[in-house]
């Protein structure tokens, strides 16, 4: 129920084969975990819109929703944006490897503090993410068995939806900051209005981005330490430019 069968494959016959960041990761998962963690997943997403948990800018696991849509409502407010003779300033933060680094205590507490999640519940998640293992496969090769510490299961339903609700509070940051975000699984989208016109609402724009993706890196610094590098951003300021 907890072993996963990797297989790594090419991404394009173009690349080079020698390359391991070349292949993708391709796990296959029990075909009774994943019915299982299907009807976990209907259970959270119900009891998340239920009680108005869910995350509005992050659209990932929401039905009739997709990159399409995400892209739309990004290009949307831009367009509002121009109507208004404003400009905007448009940071894409794109998490690398995320998926691999979650942290599972943290992951487990936030489950519980922020929405609720307790009892038998948690302790099904809880043991759901720990103690799991996988093998490599390559033709006929098969690796050792390997323990993860880390990461939610590559291959399962799950999978996407636990990574949502870990990020959660990237949109309280950018809410603090006063600073719009959207976001679709792991690629993020931060931005925020100026008056093109106005000097001061320019360098205003730019420092409250700067200090809201300062805060982003501290968070991730917590939240995947040793895992990632935090992303860091200065813009120079010209006049007419």
């Amino acid at each position: 129920m907890k072993h996963a069968l990797v297989k790594p494959l090419i991404k394009t016959s173009s690349l080079d084969p020698s390359g391991y960041k070349n292949y993708r990761q391709v796990c296959n998962l029990g075909f009774v975990s994943k019915i299982i963690e299907k009807v976990v997943t209907d259970q959270l997403k119900s009891y998340l819109y239920a009680n108005n948990l869910d995350d509005e800018v992050q659209p990932a696991y929401k039905k009739n929703h997709s990159t399409e849509t995400t892209l739309l409502e990004v290009v949307s407010d831009i367009y509002s944006s121009i109507d208004q003779h404003q400009g905007m300033i448009l940071m894409l933060l794109d998490l690398h490897a995320t998926f691999d680094t979650v942290n599972y205590d943290i992951l487990v507490g936030q489950l519980a503090r922020r929405l609720g999640i307790k009892g038998v519940v948690l302790q099904w998640l809880n043991s759901y993410l720990r103690t799991r293992t996988q093998t490599v496969t390559i033709m006929d090769a098969i690796s050792v068995l390997a323990e993860l510490f880390l990461g939610v299961p590559e291959g399962s339903v799950l999978r996407l939806l636990l990574f949502v609700l870990y990020v959660f509070p990237l949109s309280d940051i950018a809410r603090q900051h006063g600073v719009s975000i959207h976001s679709y699984g792991d690629d993020t989208q931060l931005y925020i209005s100026f008056y093109h016109r106005d000097l001061s609402s320019i360098s205003k724009a730019v420092k409250t981005l700067e200090c809201c993706i300062d805060d982003i890196g501290i968070w991730m610094l917590r939240n995947w330490r040793h895992h990632v590098t935090a992303p860091s951003c200065r813009f120079n300021i010209q006049q007419g430019r």
